[in-house]
């Protein structure tokens, strides 16, 4: 019995030095290693089955320069290629709107600002014919912004405004509004807050999320995990004919591990999405809504971004 995430290596398709290979793997990282003579398994998916995908070695680029934000650029990178040990390759992004993009499988697009405008119209055309094709498009924080802007259509969730449980205007233009009695300090008050403003921003803190066992980009992760909440972008969930909620944070008693949300912060964030995944064509975008190589030392998702790189492209039926 194999559990998700095991990986398979094929004797007759590796070289002499793959035991020792195995071995020092097995040692550095404390991986069990089973020998065994042939692909049939007595419980669970055979490794000839569907579910078991052939991995390659993706070429990885990350989006640099303006308008990215160099601290996350920065982390990210170091992540990848100082704990990962594997190369990426910074590509700033007035570069991504040519055939640049035909030499990786793989594109992680850090919290920004003014992507589309970075990009240009041939740009983010550019971008969705390569993601079409079969290419890995991974955004967070505020690159998700860009990605489910609806003129740029590249995932189905939305940002949230602030909940609002007062009366909502009378009229479409919000020329004329409902009357209303005020006879509270506290009804006067509500009457200040906008009913389009974004949530309370956090400062940040620790916050627990669940991931989805049975989804491949939650395979090895821990059941639950802690995430950095900070900013105020609050996500709806992606619907289930359109993508997978592979990780999302948990209820409001349960939500905060360390540091303090406002009351009503907490309670939009419960159940909201941590980790999407849409497909689009033969590709995929995945969506980390929280940045998860914060100063490089977010941890516990490691191993969410490490699936997200490493086992999407075995997911996408780019030509290789």
């Amino acid at each position: 019995e194999y559990p998700a995430g095991t990986a398979i290596f094929m004797a007759a398709e590796n070289g002499p030095d793959a035991r020792a290979q195995l071995n020092r793997f097995a040692a550095e990282t404390g991986a069990e290693v089973i020998a065994v003579a042939d692909s049939w398994v007595t419980d669970g998916p055979n490794f000839g089955s569907d579910n078991a995908v052939r991995l390659v070695a993706p070429r990885i680029a990350i989006a640099w320069d303006a308008p990215t934000i160099s601290n996350q650029a920065g982390a990210t990178r170091f992540v990848i290629e100082q704990q990962f040990d594997y190369p990426a390759t910074p590509v700033r992004v007035r570069d991504l709107n040519d055939r640049t993009l035909d030499q990786f499988d793989v594109l992680y697009l850090p919290g920004g600002g003014d992507y589309a405008s970075a990009l240009g119209a041939s740009g983010v055309a550019r971008l969705k014919e390569w993601t079409r094709a079969g290419g890995v498009l991974i955004g967070s924080t505020t690159a998700l912004r860009f990605l489910a802007h609806p003129d740029n259509g590249f995932l189905s969730i939305k940002r949230e405004n602030a909940v609002f449980e007062g009366e909502k205007a009378a009229d479409a233009d919000g020329a004329i509004v409902d009357g209303v009695y005020v006879e509270t300090p506290e009804a006067a008050n509500a009457l200040l807050i906008p009913e389009k403003a974004p949530p309370y921003a956090s400062a940040g803190v620790l916050a627990r999320a669940r991931v989805d066992p049975d989804h491949w980009l939650g395979a090895g992760a821990a059941p639950e995990l802690y995430s950095l909440l900070s900013g105020g972008d609050v996500w709806t969930p992606t619907k289930l004919d359109a993508g997978v909620n592979v990780a999302r944070f948990e209820a409001v008693d349960r939500l905060v591990a360390s540091g303090h949300l406002w009351d009503e912060t907490k309670r939009q964030f419960a159940y909201k999405p941590l980790l999407v995944t849409e497909e689009m064509g033969a590709g995929m975008v995945i969506g980390f809504t929280q940045d998860p190589t914060y100063r490089a030392y977010m941890d516990g998702m490691n191993t969410l971004l490490a699936n997200a790189l490493f086992h999407a492209p075995a997911h996408t039926s780019k030509p290789r």
